[in-house]
């Protein structure tokens, strides 16, 4: 029993260890223990607060699996232009990373179907964690200023085109990112350098 508590720990452990290209102020990369965290926590507070009829536990589930896969399968970063985790390789890799993820956890079934189902985007609380991933990064940027573009040389057209392809199924996602949108674009010349 010892065991296999301290296998799965290690593999939480390794979360820690998956940098994104979110960075900070003090040029430190975000990693996805402190994503999926803040995921979980804003999806249930953001169903509070446009008082959903979602389920909490499925929301906090998928929020804190749903970058799990990066474990084995690396983050996958949007806008970065030189790192050998693409978007077109991202969809296989992460196929590859639930296979180990049976092999290595299969008799944490909840956890399995968890990720499975958020992969699918079987349900509204999947699809809602799968936008708010979207708008969470851009927020956190904001907060420190557009620190993470100005590193990258993203502009804001770069941004409103990749969320609003991607953020299209949940209303009050969608406004909250429109709302996020005008601010970005009235703050344009603090945020974008």
């Amino acid at each position: 029993m010892l065991e296999k508590n301290l296998k799965f720990l290690k593999f939480l452990r390794n979360l820690e260890l998956v940098e994104r290209t979110v960075y900070r102020p003090n040029d430190r990369k975000e990693n996805d223990v402190e994503h999926s965290y803040q995921i979980a926590m804003m999806a249930w507070y953001l169903t509070s607060q446009f008082n959903l009829k979602l389920s909490i536990d499925k929301l906090i589930k998928y929020g804190m699996v749903h970058d799990l896969v990066e474990v084995y399968a690396g983050d996958t970063p949007v806008y970065s232009k030189d790192s050998i985790n693409t978007i077109k390789t991202k969809k296989e890799r992460e196929k590859k990373a639930v296979i180990i993820l049976k092999k290595e956890f299969g008799d944490f079934k909840d956890l399995i179907e968890t990720i499975e189902n958020y992969e699918k985007k079987t349900d509204e609380e999947s699809i809602f964690i799968y936008e708010l991933d979207k708008i969470v990064p851009a927020l956190n940027i904001y907060l420190d200023n557009g620190y993470g573009w100005n590193k990258l040389n993203i502009t804001l057209e770069e941004i409103k085109q990749e969320k609003r392809t991607k953020i299209k199924q949940t209303k009050q996602l969608v406004a909250l990112l429109e709302e996020t949108l005008a601010r970005f674009e009235k703050e344009e010349k603090t945020l974008f350098k």
